[in-house]
């Protein structure tokens, strides 16, 4: 599942619930069912999903990771990340919706 929390410029921020760990989920699914590649995704996005000039970076983040914890039967395992530093040069009401998101529960 995903929500959209900001969109501009043709570029949108999503959060996206992970449902299943396989591999490339997330890029695969964006690209092929939602015809919305993440911007640098050299493998599932056209070439007009480049990151900008010069970076090989794809705007792709775990900002938040919940596990069933490993020995207690109830409750979860949290872990939140910070932005990377290459997002800074996203249009700051994108930066903003991310750490506000981030700054959440």
């Amino acid at each position: 599942t995903y929500a959209t929390l900001w969109s501009g410029g043709g570029r949108s921020l999503l959060s996206v619930d992970l449902h299943t760990g396989r591999k490339h989920q997330i890029r695969l699914q964006l690209s092929r069912q939602l015809s919305c590649p993440i911007v640098g995704d050299e493998l599932y996005g056209p070439s007009s999903s480049s990151a900008g000039p010069g970076r090989r970076s794809m705007f792709l983040h775990a900002a938040k990771l919940a596990l069933p914890h490993p020995v207690r039967a109830r409750g979860d395992v949290a872990v939140k990340a910070p932005l990377p530093g290459h997002w800074r040069v996203l249009p700051r009401a994108a930066v903003d919706k991310a750490r506000e998101f981030l700054s959440g529960d």
